[in-house]
């Protein structure tokens, strides 16, 4: 994507924030009921309320889907379609406490394939949180969380060739500070993850995990003043660190000798936070990208960066939403450092006149490989339906395609998807 055209979508996001012309009126005739938005208003109107014991809220929920996949290993030469079954239970607990607050989730999903027994895998999360309210205005809050994931193979920092469905498992834990002073708000986070990868086979050939596996830690600082109305200025600064498993000294793999990926990297962005009405509103922050690696063979990377996105509630049963920015990805290579994506999605729910909701998706995105490697272009959209048969019942559908355009027929491939599925909220 030209830097041409990126600024122009930028500007056009901008000069969509900033308009507030006529849309006063707009937001005067669609109050209360239609301030909330369409999610807001379904979890309001058709969801069961929490199961209550003391102090604490309790949400169990059980869902199943049964999908049918055209090309389940996302491969533009061999493509092997199949039907899978997922089961997820989950479970969430929040305190309902007049200051402070803890919570807690949990979550475990089975997938489990007809045909193709190599993508059978299962997969959990769990996450605590948890708030101290000092004051009114300052707050601490830390949170941690572990997850065992199964890539999807559609993913371009997947392992696709792998003969099972890889796994990872990611250790995080962050702590935050935030503070508000008449117009003026701070918040300071750290946090720290640690990427797992499990070892894989490659046509019987083993790859060890410990070629992928990495920890980050993130330190951010965010900053915004109210210069007027609804109109915020923000300045966020970040630094991180990303040190891989597989350094300089690390032996040749399968004859390669691997990179070291590792990178100390700096992002500052500025911009403005702006409510145009009660129900449109937006961000917008730009800035510079610093990426510096350790490894003296690995391209330093310094870039123009860009973070935007637009909500708006059209009506009060349709709303659409806007986002674009720039990051760098993860990469299954040891010989480049990541990719850097510019990805644009865009998307719209409406609600209809009965406990029906319809929503649609759609991404785009532009990818370039840091190293010797060829960029592509990805893209996906689903459209789907929720129908509320009770407070308790949901059922829900969904059609979806994604696609990978790329010079290396490797990253090729088209992908269609269908789901049905139903979940049992208590």
């Amino acid at each position: 994507m030209s830097r041409p055209r990126l600024f122009a979508v930028s500007r056009v996001i901008a000069a969509v924030i900033l308009a507030s012309a006529g849309s006063q009126a707009l937001a005067q005739a669609q109050q209360s009921q239609g301030a909330l938005s369409v999610e807001d208003r379904e979890r309001q109107n058709h969801r069961p309320e929490y199961i209550s014991v003391g102090s604490f809220l309790i949400d169990p929920e059980v869902s199943a889907r049964i999908a049918y996949d055209d090309n389940i290993f996302a491969s533009d030469t061999d493509k092997t379609s199949d039907v899978y079954f997922k089961l997820e239970p989950s479970v969430s607990v929040r305190s309902n406490f007049s200051r402070h607050f803890l919570g807690a989730s949990a979550r475990f999903t089975r997938s489990e394939y007809a045909e193709t027994g190599s993508e059978s895998v299962s997969e959990y999360a769990a996450k605590a949180i948890g708030r101290f309210d000092i004051t009114r205005e300052t707050s601490l809050e830390a949170t941690a969380g572990l997850d065992r994931i199964a890539e999807n193979r559609r993913n371009i920092d997947s392992l696709r060739e792998a003969d099972d469905r890889p796994v990872y498992d990611l250790s995080r834990f962050s702590l935050a500070a935030r503070h508000r002073f008449n117009r003026a708000r701070l918040s300071l986070t750290g946090e720290y993850r640690d990427y797992a990868y499990q070892d894989a086979n490659l046509n019987g050939v083993l790859l060890p995990g410990k070629t992928r596996s990495f920890d980050l830690m993130l330190l951010r600082a965010n900053a915004g003043y109210e210069m007027h109305g609804s109109t915020i200025f923000v300045i966020q600064g970040e630094i991180q660190r990303r040190r891989y498993d597989l350094r300089f000294d690390a032996p040749p793999i399968n004859g390669i000798a691997p990179r070291d990926r590792s990178v100390d990297g700096k992002r500052i962005e500025v911009g403005i936070e702006r409510d145009v009405t009660e129900l449109l509103s937006g961000t917008l922050r730009i800035g510079y990208l610093d990426l510096d690696y350790l490894d003296p063979g690995v391209r330093d990377v310094g870039n123009f960066s860009y973070f935007a996105n637009l909500d708006w509630r059209i009506t009060p049963l349709t709303n659409l939403s806007l986002n674009a920015e720039r990051r760098l990805d993860e990469t299954v290579s040891i010989n480049t450092a990541g990719n850097l994506r510019d990805e644009f999605r865009f998307g719209i729910v409406h609600e209809f006149l009965r406990p029906l909701i319809a929503y649609g998706d759609l991404r785009y995105a532009w990818i370039s490989p840091v190293g010797d490697a060829i960029g592509s272009r990805e893209f996906s959209g689903e459209l789907g339906v929720r129908y509320h048969l009770n407070a308790m019942i949901e059922l829900s559908a969904e059609l979806g395609h994604s696609a990978r355009r790329s010079s290396q027929q490797s990253l090729r491939f088209s992908r269609n998807t269908f789901l049905f599925g139903i979940s049992a909220r208590f």
